[in-house]
């Protein structure tokens, strides 16, 4: 497992810890809640990943449609069509895969 998908659930470790520790003192349960911190944590990284390249090629053409001065290439609701059928189906796959 790489460092980076580590970092972000150990920053909250120990406010979480002192919550769980309330209701819990079973260090397996402890060390489930870190593995589920670090899968999310990846799924979100790979999602951002994913939308972030279709959203730019989006705005590059836009923006070459207006630094042309011709008609927008895409449509508003093309847009809104791309971002919520294309991409929101693809990443929801990736949003509920195991690491």
């Amino acid at each position: 497992m790489s460092n980076s998908l580590v970092r972000l659930p150990l920053v909250f470790f120990w406010e979480f810890t002192d919550r769980l520790s309330a209701s819990d003192d079973n260090f397996a349960s402890i060390e489930a809640a870190v593995e589920e911190g670090c899968t999310v944590y990846g799924n979100l990284l790979k999602t951002i990943g994913l939308i972030l390249p279709v959203n730019g090629g989006e705005a590059m053409t836009i923006v070459v449609g207006i630094l042309a001065g011709t008609t927008l290439p895409i449509l508003p609701v093309q847009i809104l069509w791309v971002n919520m059928v294309g991409s929101v189906a693809l990443s929801a796959t990736l949003a509920f895969e195991p690491l």
